[in-house]
């Protein structure tokens, strides 16, 4: 897509889209909306629990 790694941040649910984000450099934010994915917590740039908190994590990226 001719995109910058840099200007890129993957949004994802487990460890088999977090995971290869990762190892592409792309930053990743984790969506943990049951609380049952803390063993992922420390793979993902960011953790989000709410919807809600997407744009905040998505404006600290800049």
């Amino acid at each position: 897509m001719g995109l910058e790694v840099e200007n890129v941040v993957h949004i994802g649910d487990s460890r088999v889209d977090i995971r290869p984000a990762n190892n592409a450099g792309i930053q990743t934010i984790l969506v943990d909306y049951n609380g049952n994915k803390a063993d992922l917590y420390g793979i993902a740039t960011a953790v989000v629990t709410e919807f809600r908190d997407i744009p905040m994590m998505l404006e600290r990226k800049r």
